[in-house]
């Protein structure tokens, strides 16, 4: 399906959704690696080279947000991936500022493929540094959830 497999860091605390992802990710020619909680995951993603990020939003240990935040600590251009079967608008808005793709749960197949594309950048078209330099300035935060809207 791909000509270059990605190294997949997969955060969920419930096991069943953790080994449907996996079969998903191997399925789709990639290389997955689990985790059941955020310490797991944050301790795994800084012993080894991830190319993406699947984790959920909600967990009993640690949110997603939390994760996120420790692991682009590590690595500012790794892929996010985040995953609830609840967004928000707020949540839908924040993940497009950090360049996170949001899917709901349950997961497609299909939107995940799409999810782990090969890109230059984050999903926001930009690099995460940028964007997270970015959404630190209120006024230039602004003119990024403008822009969208203002193409077309």
């Amino acid at each position: 399906m791909h000509t270059t497999a990605l190294r997949v860091l997969v955060l969920d605390d419930d096991e069943q959704v953790r080994e449907t992802l996996y079969d998903i990710i191997s399925f789709l020619g990639h290389e997955p690696e689990l985790a059941a909680t955020g310490d797991e995951a944050v301790s795994l993603f800084a012993r080894g080279r991830h190319d993406a990020v699947v984790t959920d939003l909600q967990m009993p240990d640690v949110s997603g947000w939390e994760v996120i935040e420790r692991v682009r600590a590590i690595d500012p251009d790794v892929r996010i991936v985040l995953c609830t079967a609840t967004a928000t608008n707020m949540v839908v808005e924040r993940a497009r500022l950090h360049g996170i793709v949001l899917l709901r749960k349950p997961v497609q197949i299909d939107e995940l493929q799409v999810a782990l594309r090969p890109r230059l950048s984050g999903a926001s078209g930009l690099p995460a540094r940028l964007v997270d330099a970015v959404c630190r300035h209120t006024r230039l935060r602004r003119l990024l959830v403008l822009a969208p809207e203002a193409a077309g």
